[in-house]
């Protein structure tokens, strides 16, 4: 099903490719151009405080999986019956989430407001390079779900079938939504964003992730959807940092940025 929805989404950029809407102020060549050279320059363009900022955030998640079990087990135990969790798992689905996404980025191409365009495309290639650092992730750490009862250590390492590590539903839902921020900033958009941390808090609550998953899984998401709509709208900017923060009794996410 991802495949095939990557697939058409591939192919309809390269109708696009000679195509002209009649709408249009830009020419669409911009959206195959920044889905072949984003990925290039995102990685090229590393730097080392920024390797230094992953390395803090791998040390903190370490940290904060200390303590998953007992608040993950006490998140299952007192909201797993929610119906607002339930609405907002829904939104980390892959499956509800690009076709929606698609469709906003289709009915966008029909408009004149370029803005528009840009997000709703920059939303639906956040969600896709999400997806696959996301699998990659999961692939390589292969740590069991809260649900299988092996605990939060149980990692087998590159290996298939785990697939706790990281969260694919909360990095899903705030690659969707977080493009709508940068580009609209304002409290109905900042309002948005209740709906992945809701996510991320559903995710624990099912039993389906460890507190570290949906951290790193928001961690992913966000920093993917911010740097594509920073780099879409040619702005330069602070760097975002994404720190977990763990001490015995709490644990937080500390989330610094400016738009």
């Amino acid at each position: 099903m991802k495949k095939q929805i990557v697939i058409s989404f591939i192919a309809l950029l390269v109708l696009l490719v000679g195509v002209k809407c009649a709408y249009c102020q830009q020419d669409n060549k911009r959206f195959l151009r920044w889905l072949k050279d984003d990925p290039v320059n995102m990685v090229s363009n590393i730097q080392g405080d920024q390797v230094l900022t992953m390395a803090s955030f791998g040390m903190g998640i370490a940290a904060m999986s200390a303590s998953d079990a007992n608040i993950s087990g006490s998140m299952r135990r007192y909201y797993s019956d929610s119906s607002v969790l339930d609405f907002t798992n829904r939104w980390g689905a892959w499956e509800t989430v690009v076709p929606i996404s698609a469709g906003i980025f289709g009915t966008s191409l029909l408009t004149k407001n370029t803005k528009f365009q840009d997000a709703a495309f920059t939303s639906l290639q956040s969600l896709i390079m999400t997806n696959l650092t996301v699998n990659a992730g999961k692939f390589l750490f292969a740590r069991e779900r809260p649900i299988h009862n092996e605990g939060p250590f149980d990692m087998e390492f590159a290996e298939l079938g785990a697939t706790s590590f990281p969260s694919g539903h909360t990095a899903t839902a705030f690659a969707f939504l977080t493009p709508w921020v940068i580009y609209y900033p304002g409290p109905i958009t900042y309002s948005l964003m209740a709906i992945p941390v809701g996510t991320a808090i559903a995710r624990v609550a099912k039993g389906r992730h460890w507190l570290s998953d949906v951290t790193a899984g928001a961690a992913i998401g966000f920093s993917m959807a911010y740097y594509l709509s920073k780099r879409h709208l040619n702005i330069q900017s602070e760097r975002v940092k994404i720190m977990p923060v763990a001490s015995r009794n709490s644990v937080a996410l500390s989330v610094n940025l400016s738009f």
